[in-house]
């Protein structure tokens, strides 16, 4: 890359922010080893939280460390709303003094929490200080305090394109995520394997959580290890975590499921063994140091999908299972996943949660290893798919737009113009474009589609908010996926539901599969509600079961009588009419449904066409030559100002099927 000497030998002064965890300050460290690499950095500031990874990480680096104040605002009650403001307050006063101390050319913030107000303060302070303002941005979807960050910022480094999307600065740049320079030497697996004393035909498969370990995939794999043990020549290698908080002690945890499974444990130090038949298969240690070693010699990752583990995997193109930490704000690693599942780079297993308590389910896990390890081909294909969406050329971008900041030359930065809108970006901004997906999601597809899978995790999660719109989302998704053992909840909440609710649980029980004695309740209450949508839907449900319910004469006369009302909806006179024709024989079906044969409106005229084609299929109505003079009598004009009439092509369609039932 070509610099004029004299920018590429002057001193630049950086000041770093961005914590909370390691995903947010070793990218931001990776950043400024590539300034260091390419510029002369004189002097380094970084600005954190105390108590928090930072503390831990950015002495090991030799980079000045200072605190500040700040807190996470997402999320947060009203009064918690009030004390996160507080905090963000000082922490921009706190940050405006050591900038104005400091005096940096450069500032950038990679993301947590802690880099909200350094941002805002540099921003409050550029044009007096006339430095420059990058935010690093990891995560596919960002999170509050970083989207307004990046108004604050003169360009903002993206890992995902599809972040563009999100981001409320239209300054967004393309780097990837800056790994380790180890990530980005070719290699080859067997030579790692046989670094590490591993014969290279052994399969290995890496396991980890992160530094600190991820509980969920640590009991996953302590209560799987006698499943495990019967993967034919396979060496399972186990980054258990360093967390010894009081509520969760990794190592300690982990060690006493291992226990329970009835191998012989060996213990050396920080690392357990577990042999069959002599042989090693599974080794679980407190925490790998060079996990690079390891990753290179892996055959398949299970990993978490926070930004940076995604990289790294990517970088050396490895089949993964990615493991997403559910509940995160914004569902972050879950998106992060299914991003890259999307376009083929890894496998997914989401958590659930019972009782409170996330969990992986056992079986699906090995059934998914199994699946994986046993087809070559499909691992290739998702080790080819991983290496193309990881960008190469991150540390070239990075350093040609900060050289182009530091010199004033802000019109020649490549920013991103495309707009890459993810697919559940789109389902997420019109929920019922997802409803309508998950609805066309063939039965023997059901279990293995992705947004099927994650969808259907949520559920649970919707039914438990406060707010009914997002109840309303999971009787929507109960009903798209088919899920009956959330029916009960259903029917037994249907009195108190608004009438929407009401509407969407009848709509969710006629897409059901069966029947179930409970929806004839359902229907009995829906027809005397007060919504015309639900009155409309609970007629709707019973044609759906008309079988299961043709003995239940009350429902029956209450349908009927919708067609002598005056002043009911249409909508509901419509599907009243349809249901008549299961109801009533060919004469009184004639009888109580002429007058609607030139009714004003032409939704009515054509739910009477719609009647007769369903008691042809029922085959509830049988008189062809009644029913075809009982038509010929309908008015097919309409007032609606169209070339072609929809009521006459339904009429001519409708006597065709009526003469073809004749001949």
């Amino acid at each position: 890359m070509a610099f004029e000497k004299k920018v590429a030998n002057s001193k630049i002064k950086v000041l770093l922010t961005g914590g909370g965890t390691a995903g947010h300050v070793i990218p931001c460290i990776a950043v400024y080893n590539i300034l260091k690499k390419h510029f002369k950095v004189e002097e380094s500031l970084y600005l954190g939280l105390k108590g928090k990874a930072e503390e831990v990480i950015v002495p090991k680096h030799g980079i000045k460390l200072e605190f500040i104040k700040s807190s996470p605002f997402a999320d947060k009650s009203g009064f918690e709303k009030l004390k996160a403001i507080f905090s963000l307050s000082l922490g921009v006063l706190q940050s405006m003094g050591k900038i104005i101390k400091f005096k940096p050319d450069l500032i950038i913030g990679a993301g947590g929490y802690v880099s909200a107000p350094v941002i805002v303060a540099g921003f409050l302070l550029k044009p007096f200080l006339k430095h420059k303002i990058v935010l690093d941005e990891q995560n596919l979807v960002p999170g509050l305090l970083n989207k307004v960050a990046s108004l604050f910022a003169d360009t903002v480094f993206v890992n995902f394109k599809e972040s563009s999307y999100f981001i409320w600065s239209n300054k967004c740049v393309y780097t990837g995520y800056p790994v380790r320079s180890q990530y980005l030497e070719g290699y080859k697996k067997e030579d790692f394997k046989e670094k590490l004393g591993i014969p290279s035909d052994r399969k290995v498969v890496l396991i980890t959580g992160g530094s600190l370990g991820a509980r969920t995939i640590n009991r996953l794999v302590a209560q799987s290890v006698n499943e495990l043990a019967g993967f034919k020549n396979t060496l399972f290698i186990h980054s258990i975590g360093l967390n010894t908080s009081e509520s969760y002690n990794a190592f300690e945890d982990t060690l006493n499921l291992l226990k329970k499974s009835g191998f012989k444990i060996e213990e050396k130090g920080e690392e357990i063994r577990l042999y069959k038949n002599g042989q090693l298969f599974y080794t679980g240690k407190r925490f790998i140091d060079k996990i690079f070693d390891y990753q290179k010699a892996a055959d398949v990752i299970v990993s978490r999908a926070g930004a940076g583990a995604i990289s790294e995997i990517l970088a050396l193109g490895k089949p993964a299972i990615l493991i997403p930490k559910r509940g995160l704000p914004g569902d972050h690693q879950e998106l992060n996943a299914i991003g890259i599942a999307e376009k083929g780079g890894c496998e997914v297993l989401f958590e659930k949660r019972k009782n409170g308590n996330d969990y992986i389910e056992g079986q699906e896990f090995i059934s998914l290893l199994k699946s994986l390890l046993n087809n070559s081909e499909r691992m290739n294909e998702i080790s080819k798919n991983a290496k193309s969406l990881f960008y190469e050329k991150g540390e070239e971008v990075i350093v040609e737009t900060i050289y182009r900041l530091l010199t004033g030359k802000e019109d020649e930065i490549n920013f991103i113009t495309g707009v890459f809108e993810p697919q559940f970006v789109k389902f997420q901004r019109y929920f019922d474009n997802l409803v309508r997906y998950l609805y066309a999601i063939p039965k023997e597809e059901r279990e293995a589609n992705l947004y099927s899978r994650f969808y259907r995790i949520k559920i649970d999660e919707y039914l438990q908010s406060q707010n009914f719109m997002v109840v309303n989302k999971a009787i929507k998704l109960i009903g798209a996926l088919k899920v009956e053992e959330k029916y009960p909840f259903l029917w037994d909440n249907f009195s108190n539901f608004k009438g929407y609710l009401k509407r969407n649980t009848l709509i969710a029980f006629k897409n059901a599969e069966k029947f179930f004695p409970q929806f004839e309740t359902v229907i009995e209450k829906g027809i005397e509600d007060s919504y015309f949508e639900v009155r409309r839907e609970a007629i709707s449900l019973f044609i759906r079961f008309f079988r299961e319910l043709s003995t239940n004469e009350k429902i029956k006369e209450k349908i009927l009588k919708n067609l002598e009302k005056k002043f009911e909806s249409f909508e509901v006179i419509c599907e009243s009419i349809k249901a008549s024709s299961l109801i009533l024989d060919e004469d009184n079906f004639v009888k109580m449904n002429k007058k609607f044969l030139t009714h004003k409106n032409v939704r009515i005229r054509e739910a009477l066409l719609d009647a007769v084609r369903i008691a042809i299929d029922s085959s509830s109505l049988s008189d062809i030559e009644k029913l075809q003079v009982f038509l010929k009598k309908m008015l097919i004009t309409t007032s609606e100002f169209k070339p072609v009439y929809s009521v006459r092509e339904k009429y001519f369609k409708t006597l065709k099927i009526l003469e073809g039932k004749n001949d």
